[in-house]
């Protein structure tokens, strides 16, 4: 399940522009990408890949 962003993006400022087709334009391209999130979600079994990678050997360039 995906959860949502608590802090903010850079992407998305804090204060809303005062062009509300703006403001729409941003939710629709945010809600895009919840519902792409949340297909991956259903398709992939991310908690597997971390295990995978967890399992991994740690390499530490110096």
């Amino acid at each position: 399940m995906i959860t949502p962003r608590i802090k903010l993006s850079s992407f998305f400022p804090e204060e809303a522009p005062d062009d509300l087709f703006l403001v729409r334009q941003r939710k629709a391209k945010l809600e895009g990408y919840v519902q792409t999130l949340a297909a991956m979600d259903k398709l992939i079994d991310f908690s597997a890949m971390a295990a995978a990678v967890r399992k991994l050997p740690h390499q530490v360039d110096s």
